[in-house]
């Protein structure tokens, strides 16, 4: 299940998950909201794929779903890529310091606190990019909660399918 030094990424699986997410984003996920909260998840993607591929794979499909994400906004592009590129190579360098017997339990805080990260980190971009302004507190502390709990709820789909798709073949006789 982890990748070794000299692995290689699956640039393909890596590509074909990132459309299968805009896709889904597309048909599926912009149509759900609570409280006017949609998921993120793209950058959900990114932090369920880079505690699969370690640091250059999560950099790697931090970049290709952040570049799908800026595809979709209307904030100048790359600031999505920025984002989960930065979050795919730092939860992918400090996997290896999760504890493996707890995984539910690190996956999850993983997947809080790195949306928190996200949510915080890409205003913060777009507002010294741009100057676009911040939401009012209490509405940013809702988005941030309710997208929070939107990942919570989609990660275990979506690494059952990362696991599933990013998983290294092995080559037997």
């Amino acid at each position: 299940m982890t990748f070794g030094p000299d692995a290689r990424v699956p640039v393909a699986r890596v590509l074909l998950l990132s459309v299968t997410v805009l896709v889904l984003h597309v048909l599926l996920f912009s149509r759900f909201s609570l409280f006017a909260v949609r998921p993120e998840p793209f950058l959900l993607l990114t932090i369920v794929g880079a505690l699969q591929l370690g640091p250059s794979g999560g950099a790697l499909l931090g970049g290709i779903a952040g570049l799908a994400a800026d595809l979709l906004s209307s904030s100048p592009l790359g600031l999505w890529l920025i984002v989960c590129g930065v979050i795919g190579l730092a939860l992918g360098t400090l996997r290896a310091q999760l504890n493996q017997e707890r995984q539910r339990t690190a996956t999850i805080v993983a997947v809080v606190s790195c949306t928190v990260l996200g949510l915080l980190l890409y205003p913060t971009l777009s507002f010294a990019v741009s100057e676009t302004r911040f939401p009012p507190p209490l509405r940013y502390l809702t988005i941030i909660v309710f997208a929070c709990l939107w990942n919570v709820l989609l990660a275990p789909f979506f690494v059952a399918t990362t696991r599933r798709l990013l998983r290294p073949k092995r080559i037997g006789r």
